[in-house]
């Protein structure tokens, strides 16, 4: 009998937390749409960008006028920077741990370099990382905008004055829902990793950067201003991609919590009717004794009485 409150107790168990990976499912699963968007939409700003700043960067190499005028240089040597976007919430399966374990096989070509994280830190950071992160920013998806804002007009501002020289991000990539990449993109300075798109298009075009547009004041003062919004763009980039990363991640991870829990409760329903069937026989049995045994003794007091 002890056996049959055990199991029922554990059957009602898994029966509740399948309820919550159900509900967490379905709220993911409306959430998927939207994100993807965003990935997408953002991608493409960012592609269109980063053409534009390679643009930029061959007209000032085309006018010697404006290569004086990049910006001014720190008397110290500048810092660096690495950004890692993980999660905002949990139960979304290995997801920031492929992309750390990807960080700290590359961590020690990189160099000193400070480390920020835009998101929550992974319970295995301290394993993988064996590091404090210098700064943190959980960036919530309804005021991420707002809270990395005074992070890129930072970041904007150091490398106007020449104290900040390097910024990466690592982030994963969304390719699809059953894939995310971890990938770093190197934020500044841009021209490193814009690729050779602009470069292929110059070839094409006959006239060259003759035919681009004309840029006043000059190339080198149109690139500085750029600065803030390029950051804000690879911002937007990372942390949407991260987004629809999470979040397809989650739909996986509860997707199969949920067949587990039915293959669990399962088992358990039928160890519960094994268990029951038997109790009930063993019941039977010790009836069936208990009959035998009044049977004996009324033939005896029967027989006593003769």
């Amino acid at each position: 009998m002890a056996q049959l409150l055990a199991i029922k107790r554990r059957i009602r168990a898994i029966e509740g937390l399948r309820k919550v990976t159900r509900a967490m499912e379905l709220v993911t699963h409306t959430r998927i749409g939207r994100v993807r968007r965003g990935a997408e939409n953002a991608r493409r700003y960012h592609e269109s960008f980063a053409r534009l700043m390679k643009r930029v960067a061959l007209a000032m190499d085309e006018d010697p006028a404006s290569g004086e005028k990049t910006g001014p240089g720190g008397s110290s040597a500048p810092r660096h920077e690495l950004v890692i976007f993980l999660s905002q919430k949990g139960f979304c399966g290995a997801f920031n741990d492929r992309l750390l374990a990807r960080v700290a096989r590359e961590l020690p070509r990189m160099g000193a370099i400070g480390i920020t994280v835009v998101g929550r830190l992974s319970p295995k950071w301290n394993s993988i990382m064996r590091r404090k992160p210098n700064s943190l920013l959980e960036a919530p998806d309804k005021s991420w905008q707002r809270d990395t804002a005074s992070l890129a007009a930072g970041w904007a501002r150091d490398i106007a004055n020449g104290s900040l020289g390097r910024v990466v991000f690592a982030f994963n990539r969304f390719v699809s829902i059953l894939e995310q990449t971890p990938q770093f993109v190197q934020v500044w300075p841009p021209e490193e990793t814009v690729g050779e798109s602009v470069s292929a298009e110059a070839a094409d075009d006959p006239d060259g950067i003759s035919s681009w547009p004309l840029v006043e004041p000059d190339a080198a003062t149109l690139f500085t201003s750029l600065t803030g919004p390029w950051i804000e763009a690879c911002l937007a980039r990372a942390w949407w991609e991260t987004a629809a990363g999470e979040n397809c991640s989650r739909l996986i991870s509860m997707k199969s919590a949920n067949e587990n829990a039915a293959t669990i409760l399962d088992d358990l329903r039928l160890r519960y009717n094994k268990t029951r069937q038997l109790v009930i026989t063993q019941e039977l049995a010790e009836i069936s004794s208990a009959f035998n045994v009044l049977n004996i003794l009324k033939q005896k007091r029967e027989q006593s009485e003769d």
